[in-house]
């Protein structure tokens, strides 16, 4: 909901208009518990701020970016975000209280690394009144465009008395179908004020699934590029075995006249095949170390260097290289040795 900057100009009146609609939403039967944020996690609508600390020396240039959000007091337990220390927010942050923020642990290990962050104090921008640190949550999935252009950044969560906000997301966590709320939830919304829009209305797996088509897309080009890579690998181990193989078809016609295996022939151009692969996968894999950890912050479910992962790569392109080998050293098997003493 974008609350009309005419009838709402006030931070008064938008708390007051999501307060209302909380109120009513959350007395509605099978409603767990309801919330509202700025921003859903995922999203790549980027509200940032550059973190200041009031403990420390520190350029304006060398601030970090970090995630603002504005979230009302369930907001936490609506979205099942795990209190790592201190506490959620509450209705005792008010407009008039002390200034608070909840940060995610990430923030807190990156900016406070083994120190107790709760009591700290931190501005979000060099002119900001400081905010104290009163709790610290587990860390939530970033939209692919903070992470392709910043990689993993912080998080800091603003009570929205405090830091109010004019376009809101209602959250509503429900004990049956969500779907089956939603007329009710627009007649709440209605109720409140008659000339209010709301849109973009579904579930939370729809819209993570919206935020996740653009990682989608990506991966799936990036899949595209290891499928081509991994093609061209095949075709170069191929071509460099094949040309190897017709300038040495005299040897081989001479190898087997002196009474050498047709067997020991095609395992002789299948081990150089290997060797060439295997003096590849080093310097792969040296590589891949080295962008993995670069590359960290946008993989998901594996480590940046997941040994099982490497391994098995490896024996993916072992197995791509015999079988780019074995064409033409089955030609090699397959020479006349009268043919082959004739060949210049």
């Amino acid at each position: 909901m974008a609350l009309s900057d005419k009838q709402y100009a006030t931070p008064e009146k938008q708390v007051a208009f999501f307060d209302k609609v909380l109120r009513e939403s959350q007395s509605l039967p099978g409603v767990v518990s309801a919330a509202a944020v700025d921003e859903l996690p995922g999203s790549d609508n980027i509200h940032g701020s550059g973190l200041f600390f009031t403990d420390r020396e520190q350029r304006s240039e060398d601030a970090k970016v970090v995630l603002c959000d504005s979230v009302t007091d369930d907001y936490f337990a609506t979205m099942r975000i795990k209190l790592i220390r201190g506490r959620y927010l509450n209705e005792a942050d008010s407009k008039n209280s002390t200034p608070v923020a909840v940060i995610d642990e990430w923030t807190a290990r990156q900016n406070w690394p083994g120190q107790d962050v709760l009591g700290k104090s931190l501005k979000l921008g060099v002119k900001q009144t400081p905010r104290q640190i009163i709790g610290v949550v587990g860390s939530v999935d970033q939209g692919i465009l903070v992470k392709l252009l910043k990689g993993q950044i912080g998080q800091v969560y603003l009570p929205v008395s405090q830091a109010p906000m004019p376009a809101m997301t209602l959250l509503l966590r429900t004990a049956a179908d969500p779907v089956m709320l939603i007329p009710s939830v627009r007649n709440i919304v209605r109720g409140v004020d008659i000339e209010q829009p709301v849109f973009q209305v579904g579930t939370m797996e729809v819209a993570r699934a919206i935020s996740q088509g653009s990682q989608r897309l990506a991966t799936s080009l990036l899949g595209s590029f290891a499928a081509v890579a991994l093609l061209l690998a095949a075709i170069g181990i191929y071509g460099v075995i094949a040309y190897s193989v017709g300038q040495r078809t005299r040897e081989f016609g001479i190898r087997i006249s002196l009474g050498a295996r047709r067997l020991d022939v095609l395992r002789l151009v299948v081990r150089q095949g290997l060797l060439l692969a295997a003096a590849g996968i080093v310097v792969g894999l040296a590589g891949a170390f080295a962008l993995t950890r670069l590359l960290s912050s946008l993989l998901y479910g594996v480590n940046a260097t997941d040994p099982l992962t490497f391994a098995g790569v490896t024996g993916l392109l072992a197995i791509v290289a015999v079988g780019a080998s074995f064409l033409p050293a089955y030609r090699a098997m397959r020479v006349d040795p009268v043919i082959a003493l004739r060949c210049e």
